[in-house]
């Protein structure tokens, strides 16, 4: 009898034991809930804190972070107060998770975005991507630019309305690099340095001015000039956007990654590009005057000149080359309407300019660059893109 209710006490106490509020099965759980909640609380904070080095940490990506481990928790404002965790029928506040900000910039394109993708998310921040430095391109004449920039990012100069990124040189090429026309002329008077004599020889080699233009991305650039107004011409003008628009005399500048290369941006490309950039209006139209070409507008459209002295920031690189011994200015790919041997151009103070194709000025040349749509795109840790 003394044996069995001993017997019966330690069974008691056992089950007391195991069972009880405290007991060792109740412990066991409750060490496995803790457990639990650390390993979640941890592998929430590891996933936050990669997404904040790729930069990328949005709203929407600490609520998809979140939801890969429960259910987001949140007030009646909408802020996120935790997630409600199914294994262990708890909710961890976002305290114990996230007590940093979420980036409220742009989000950085992943990497591998093609050149459509990446154009559109260029178009979303126009002011913030144009002007950034593309590594990765390289062609044969590599050597002759040290940067290339974003210039443009869409649709619009291409015939078939695929999405493009258009690059810039950074700076005028050097002059030993300027091509030779078709017909294997030189452009500049020996070794002096002067880029903008477009000399009687080499103008001869495009005679036909713009009927020897006929790829239709190439007539794209001069849109309102050769699609929408169908203009024509041999002026000494039309011959010289001829040769700028060469895409075999440029092909030094067009590398495995690109559909082409050209001499220069056109005035439409240079407007728009400017206009999205800083918010503003300027526009470019082809007009038939004392010859073929463009007019452009500071005011959307209200008022039309052949020229505006500082209409560019000069602080704005990208538009806007600061004056050197290289060159005052660059040409644009478009001829001037106010007179038949003008070309349009950007002086170092600003002005969007017109002078003659046979000016003395020291002026340059920045190559633009039209990119595949399908080449793929990384963006780096300082803030510039990397062609894969």
């Amino acid at each position: 009898m003394v044996t069995i209710i001993v017997l019966l006490i330690l069974a008691g106490v056992t089950i007391v034991s195991l069972l009880g509020d405290n007991g060792i099965i109740q412990k066991a759980e409750d060490a496995a809930i803790a457990t639990k909640k650390s390993q979640v609380i941890e592998s929430v904070r590891m996933d936050i804190l990669m997404a904040q080095l790729d930069g990328n940490l949005t709203q929407e990506k600490l609520e998809e972070i979140l939801g890969n481990y429960g259910e987001v928790q949140y007030d009646d404002e909408g802020n996120i107060t935790g997630i409600k965790v199914e294994e262990i029928n708890e909710i961890i506040p976002i305290e114990d998770l996230f007590t940093g900000e979420i980036d409220t910039d742009i989000t950085p394109p992943d990497t591998g975005m093609t050149a459509e993708e990446i154009a559109t998310e260029i178009l979303t921040n126009p002011d913030t991507y144009y002007g950034k430095t593309v590594t990765g391109y390289t062609c044969t004449n590599s050597s002759a630019v040290a940067n290339w920039q974003i210039f443009y990012a869409g649709n619009d100069f291409s015939s078939d309305g695929s999405y493009h990124v258009y690059l810039i040189a950074d700076d005028f090429i050097p002059y030993a690099n300027i091509p030779q026309t078709v017909g294997g002329h030189s452009l500049t008077q020996g070794t002096s340095i002067n880029s903008a004599y477009w000399n009687t020889t080499a103008s001869k080699d495009y005679s036909t001015g713009s009927a020897s233009i006929t790829n239709e991305d190439i007539k794209k650039l001069n849109n309102d000039l050769f699609n929408t107004k169908g203009l024509s011409g041999t002026h000494n003008n039309m011959k010289a956007v001829a040769y700028m628009l060469d895409t075999n005399a440029w092909s030094g500048y067009k590398g495995e990654k690109a559909d082409y290369a050209v001499g220069g941006p056109s005035i439409e490309m240079l407007m728009k590009s400017y206009s999205q950039k800083h918010g503003v209006d300027y526009r470019a139209q082809a007009i038939l005057d004392d010859s073929v070409g463009y007019q452009i507008s500071n005011n959307g459209g209200s008022n039309w000149e052949f020229y505006h002295a500082s209409l560019l920031q000069t602080d704005d690189s990208l538009y806007v080359v600061p004056y050197n011994t290289n060159a005052l200015g660059y040409w644009l790919a478009s001829p001037s309407a106010g007179d038949p041997n003008h070309l349009m151009l950007v002086y170092y103070t600003g002005s969007v300019d017109v002078n003659s194709y046979i000016s003395d000025y020291s002026l340059g040349f920045r190559p633009l660059v039209c990119l595949s749509s399908d080449v793929k795109f990384k963006q780096l840790e300082d803030g510039s893109f990397e062609i894969q």
